[in-house]
């Protein structure tokens, strides 16, 4: 090779190399540093888009997962409601057993008239809860009486939102379950009692008129309109009356734990779902470290080595002035 003054060709390949080595060395340090492959856009750009893509949905997951929680806290209060409502009815219908008591004077007979009143009136309170201002009973007609054909919110449980998987939970019919027709209604629409079995079945909550006398829930104690007309007694029901709302209670009760067994199912899936999202995501952006660190101790050699061979090849230089010495 040719010794020239102007031109240094081994230097100038030795600092091509070690300025090469060099942003390598300090990639691999910011990956270390950092967590993640993706220090700048130009490193993956297709596997870029994809992370930032399973981020977003992972961030769904979350908020689909906080939402199904909630919805299991709404099925736990409705279900603390019904068992409430459940041990009410419960208590009416012990006494509507003792008001048959012959032993029962008309003053006992009134002591227990007085509590089931006070009863009527806690159970419709505990028709009317709420969650964070949500309702968590529907007023409308229990349709058939075996099924709640009433309001429902959906529930998503796909980070799709409302084009994925949803949950229909019901706003279930309470007021309608413990409103029974066991009786008739004469001519000025009073409620009179009946036999056991006389026109049994569910009814449609209403808080004027003949039909709240038929509930065993009253909006206040002993209600009665001029006539007297919305007023009822507890010897005003028979107790198949209230054999038949504890069983619409129960049926409610089934519907709300099968609702509350679904969602716990659906937060588990949701869960998993998030998971093996957040694991394809760390494929894609986070470093390998071991790896990495091979990679920066590498460099970091080349570096060493590069800077040392570029001031060896700047020496060689020194002969050019040995030359014009001599």
């Amino acid at each position: 090779m040719a010794i020239t003054i102007n031109s240094n060709s081994v230097a100038a390949t030795a600092s091509m190399h070690l300025a090469r080595n060099n942003s390598m060395l300090e990639k691999s340090l910011s990956r270390l540093s950092s967590g993640t492959k993706l220090v700048d856009s130009s490193a993956d750009p297709g596997g870029l888009a994809v992370s930032m893509k399973l981020a977003a949905a992972v961030n769904r997951q979350s908020a689909a997962i906080t939402n199904v929680q909630n919805a299991v806290s709404f099925v736990q209060l409705q279900d603390g409601d019904l068992k409430a409502s459940a041990a009410i009815v419960d208590r009416m219908a012990a006494l509507r057993s003792m008001y048959d008591d012959v032993t029962k004077s008309d003053i006992d007979k009134g002591n227990y008239d007085t509590e089931f009143q006070s009863l009527r009136v806690q159970l419709y309170q505990s028709t009317q809860s709420k969650f964070n201002g949500v309702s968590l009973f529907s007023t409308s007609t229990w349709g058939t009486g075996s099924t709640a054909d009433g309001d429902t919110i959906e529930v998503l449980t796909s980070e799709r939102g409302s084009s994925g998987s949803k949950v229909s939970l019901a706003k279930i019919q309470l007021l309608s379950a413990v409103t029974v027709r066991s009786g008739t209604v004469d001519s000025v629409a009073k409620f009179t009692a009946g036999g056991a079995n006389l026109n049994m079945s569910v009814g449609n909550f209403a808080k004027t008129g003949w039909v709240e006398a038929q509930s065993l829930a009253a909006e206040t104690k002993g209600s009665a309109d001029a006539t007297g007309n919305n007023y009822v007694s507890l010897g005003s029901f028979t107790v198949d009356s209230f054999i038949l709302a504890l069983q619409n209670v129960a049926t409610l009760r089934a519907e709300n734990g099968a609702t509350s067994s679904r969602l716990k199912f659906a937060s588990e899936q949701l869960e998993a779902a998030k998971v093996n999202m957040e694991a394809a995501k760390s494929r894609i952006v986070d470093t390998d470290v071991a790896k990495e660190s091979t990679a920066f101790a590498r460099y970091s050699i080349l570096v060493q080595a590069g800077a040392a061979m570029l001031s060896q090849a700047n020496n060689t230089q020194a002969s050019v002035m040995q030359m014009l010495m001599l």
